[in-house]
């Protein structure tokens, strides 16, 4: 078993909730732990949760006393604790509070309800060593509650408590008293003779009563610990990767990232037939106050095809089964004409918008970690669904333009509402309507899946559909080559209708009602943007009147309140048009309005779905190198990772440094694609 000696400074991440690999995870109740290896009131190695924000903090810790003298801080520890064993739902750490007594403490969390663990103190001096161990238990209620106290429930001393709907109790084995220090707690004393030791186990419940709380802790407390352990790290060994870089800091950023993300499953529902995951597992997180989970958050609510290409990245060889369940989740929710949902989740939530377009891609990668029959049993199960979806995305309603190339219907489906260019809640992004543009991201997005799914249709001989698949190939990597700007060496967008690539200007500030001339031609036809500032928070009744020619002659584009996206007193429309003259724009409201603006739309601005084309095979191997060198490896290229977009391309206030996992991911595959691997060893 892969032993580690991770300690303070060392990469960390230790959160302990049910596996669902070995049990079954609560959804709706889900309670989460991390360990801390130092800190808190007092300091002390603790184990810490909220119970999902129904408790202000819960915390459990060992307290020393020897020869007077109390000890629960770390710092003060003749050796600091060190993790050795960490997986998804145990933890080991040892330490050694005196330079005579070693301790190891076992961590582990066995179902969503229920934590527990053993303490293990060795004497390895000459001399008997006599102390006392306390348990201690701090429960800071959220509203109505009350602390741990030690109390008789039967024969049973234990700590109980109370905060919302949870009656905590914690159990300990040999024969503790109340400890009667300055923390409640479960104390016992112990002698040990020279290189003898003492192990104690303990459980803590949280269910809607104390009499099940204690009933789950004794059930915890009688499970065989030795063979449960042994089992959970068979399971883990088996699927985890183990990477030895020659860096022990690498090495286990390597495997927390492979327990971070093993962690984020729970299992099938009525709505949602296989395991499906969460985006992140804290201990603030876990509880429904629905009950149901329809009230979770986004990190919560469902997955996603780009977050479950992703996990793959992380959970594959090992994690193949699990990934066969994600996909077969979304191919559940496909309808008569092929669309499957964006992000389907346990609660039955449905986002009523097309999944990226990822999924045959997916199916690839998991079929090639799967045993040759199995492998081939499984492509042919998924893969009519599949061709289905993307003839769905391929339909001329997804088009606006009907030149065969789609766009994206939301933000949120192309992963980047964060971007200046989509996003809608910063003041000085554009916010462009997404529907307007056609970007290089979606075609090679589909150029991959449509090379997925010929490889799919060729091994299982469907050769009626291989003509259709690389006619769809070729016009999608067409239309991605035509976004080519040779001078700036990367792909960009461009406009749905017009096709073309233009800079944005301002056209007219404006901060009151009124008609306002503006008496401006292009030779090439320009969309524009209107931005209201409102003077407070509040939606206001409003109308806009643009007014010019198109190509096809005079246009007047009337604009209600309902018809423009309104956030945090920002409203945002682009127009229907393309104009090749505008006359006039008209505001008609009573509202007080400020700091607005008319504007045409820039569609220069860059950001790191333009490096898709790597990740898809679709750029010829001249344009890629040029990419690579001129672009990715110089003006993306930054200490830590490749930023959402240019660094200094956008407004200082736009966070333009931030770095996304999942799309420096997709570089570096790409990267790999071309040949570049010494880039992409660095980008990693």
């Amino acid at each position: 078993m892969t032993a580690w000696t991770l300690g303070p400074g060392s990469p960390l991440s230790l959160t302990l909730a049910a596996d669902s690999r070995l049990s079954e995870p609560n959804y709706v109740n889900d309670q989460i732990w991390k360990l801390h290896l130092s800190g808190g009131e007092p300091p002390a190695l603790s184990l810490q949760t909220t119970f999902g924000l129904r408790a202000r903090t819960m915390r459990l810790f060992p307290r020393l006393t020897r020869q007077g003298q109390a000890l629960t801080d770390p710092a003060q520890f003749h050796r600091p604790p060190q993790v050795d064993r960490l997986y998804p739902n145990y933890l080991r750490v040892n330490a050694m509070p005196y330079a005579s007594l070693s301790l190891q403490a076992e961590y582990w969390c066995p179902a969503s309800e229920v934590i527990c663990g053993r303490l293990v103190i060795q004497n390895q001096s000459e001399d008997k060593e006599s102390f006392r161990l306390e348990w201690v238990g701090l429960l800071i209620p959220l509203g109505e509650g009350q602390g741990m106290n030690v109390t008789q429930m039967g024969v049973n001393c234990v700590l109980q408590g109370q905060t919302a709907d949870l009656a905590p109790v914690c159990l300990m084995t040999g024969g503790p008293y109340p400890s009667g220090g300055p923390y409640p707690g479960l104390a016992t004393d112990i002698e040990l003779a020279p290189g003898n030791e003492r192990q104690l186990s303990w459980a803590l419940a949280s269910l809607g009563s104390a009499e099940d709380s204690l009933r789950k802790a004794r059930q915890t407390l009688d499970r065989p610990w030795e063979a449960e352990i042994a089992h959970l790290e068979l399971v883990n060994e088996s699927q985890f990767v183990r990477i030895e870089s020659g860096d022990p800091d690498w090495d286990a950023a390597f495997a927390l990232t492979q327990k971070v993300a093993a962690n984020l499953f729970f299992p099938g529902s009525e709505r949602l037939p296989n395991p499906s995951f969460v985006n992140n597992r804290e201990p603030e997180q876990g509880h429904s106050i629905r009950g149901d989970g329809s009230d979770y958050p986004y990190l919560w609510n469902g997955q996603t095809a780009f977050d479950a290409f992703f996990l793959s990245t992380l959970l594959l060889p090992g994690g193949a089964e699990r990934l066969k369940g994600v996909l077969q989740n979304f191919l559940a929710t496909q309808s008569e004409d092929g669309a499957v949902d964006w992000k389907p989740g346990l609660a039955g939530q449905r986002a009523g918008r097309l999944a990226q377009p990822m999924l045959a891609t997916l199916a690839r990668r998991i079929s090639k970690n799967l045993p040759e029959g199995e492998a081939q049993e499984f492509v042919a199960a998924v893969y009519p669904g599949l061709l289905r979806f993307v003839r769905c995305w391929l339909n001329p309603e997804n088009d606006r333009d009907q030149d065969g190339i789609p766009e994206w219907s939301h933000p949120l489906q192309s992963g980047l509402e964060e971007t200046p260019l989509f996003d809608r809640w910063h003041p000085k992004a554009q916010g462009v309507a997404i529907t307007s543009i056609e970007t290089p991201a979606l075609a090679a997005i589909l150029y991959r899946e449509c090379r997925s799914l010929v490889k799919m249709a060729r091994s299982l001989n469907h050769r009626a559909d291989l003509h259709w698949l690389e006619v769809q190939s070729n016009r999608l990597r067409a239309a991605i080559e035509s976004t080519w700007d040779d001078k700036a060496h990367t792909y960009r967008y461009r406009d749905f209708q017009t096709h073309q690539n233009l800079p944005g200007e301002i056209l007219l500030n404006f901060d009151r009602a009124g008609s306002y001339s503006i008496q401006q031609r292009w030779r090439r036809p320009h969309r524009v943007m209107v931005h209201i500032g409102s003077s407070d928070q509040n939606t206001y009744a409003l109308q806009l009147i643009l007014r010019g020619q198109t190509r096809d002659g005079e246009v007047e584009e009337s604009i209600t309140t309902g018809q423009m996206y309104w956030n945090n007193g920002h409203g945002r429309y682009t127009s229907q048009h393309a104009y090749t003259h505008l006359t006039e724009m008209q505001v008609v409201t009573h509202a007080q309005i400020k700091e607005s603006w008319l504007a045409t739309v820039d569609l220069t601005q860059e950001d790191i779905s333009l490096l898709l084309p790597l990740w898809a095979g679709a750029a010829d191997k001249r344009r890629a190198r040029r990419l690579i060198e001129n672009t990715l490896c110089t003006r993306y290229w930054q200490p830590f990772g490749l930023p959402l977009c240019l660094p200094g391309a956008a407004d200082d206030e736009f966070a333009d440094s931030t770095v996304h996992m999942s799309w420096n991911q997709l570089s570096g595959e790409g990267l790999l694609r071309y040949g570049h691997r010494q880039a992409a060893a660095e980008l990693v």
